[in-house]
Order: C-alpha cells, then structure tokens, then sequence
C-alpha cells in the first residue's frame, strides 16, 4: 500500500503535515525527544514509511500545533517552578485547599517531565560520547 494510499484513509493527514524534525526546531529541542514523544503516544503521528526499522513519521498540523501549544505551557510551568525557592512541606500542602494542591501537583508533574527530557538528552550524549570513543 502506497503512503498516499494511507493519506487518503487518514483524512486528518490530508492537509499541512510536518516531520518531526519541523516540529524539534519549533520547539528547539532535539528531534530525538521528539520521536520519544511519539513513542510514549504524547504527540500523535502516521508512519509512512517501511516498517518501525525504516519509519518516516508524519505529524498532522492540528496535532503539532496542539502539542507544541502543550509543550510550551509545561516549559512556562516548569520555569515558573525554578523561580520557586522554597517547596512546602506535605503537611502544609494538605492545609492549603483543593486548587492550590493541584496548581503544585501540576508543577511536579512538569518537572518530572522536565526531568525525563534530560534523561533522553543524557542517553544521547552518551551514545555520542560512545560512538566518539
């Protein structure tokens, strides 16, 4: 089945498309993290290519632009986290109420994010540092 065969059965693809290297440049990361969000199902792409050894991934506009809208709130947090010096004790976490709790669960959870985007940066480095040597 050609790729244009499945572009028809995919209505969504048929409009605008990016690569994930278009979408890492828009977000200036590493298009590696991209292919992570791919893997984990956080950011939706067709693979018109051959197979998952020889994948040529597609990412619909209305998705990329949804995930770099999402990415970059996460950023903000995640910078707006960093500007925090202090982190409340659980036992003053349970004091404050509902929405408070979630505004920082949220923040631990862009963090944690954060946190995993390094950890394929370090992965990556090391593969290079591997190659190199």
């Amino acid at each position: 089945m050609a790729w244009n065969d499945v572009l028809e059965m995919n209505p969504k693809f048929a409009g605008a498309n990016y690569t994930p290297k278009e979408v890492a440049e828009r977000l200036g990361i590493n298009v590696v993290n991209v292919y992570h969000y791919i893997d984990i199902d956080e950011l939706v792409a067709l693979n018109i290519g051959r197979g998952s050894k020889r994948a040529r991934w597609i990412i619909a506009e209305e998705d990329a632009e949804d995930f770099i809208k999402r990415y970059n709130e996460r950023k903000a947090v995640v910078e707006s986290a960093k500007e925090v010096e202090e982190v409340p004790a659980i036992e003053e976490t349970k004091k404050k109420d509902a929405v408070n709790k979630e505004a920082l669960l949220r923040k631990v959870y862009y963090i944690k994010e954060a946190m995993l985007d390094l950890s394929v940066r370090l992965e990556e480095l090391e593969k290079e540092l591997e190659e190199e040597f």
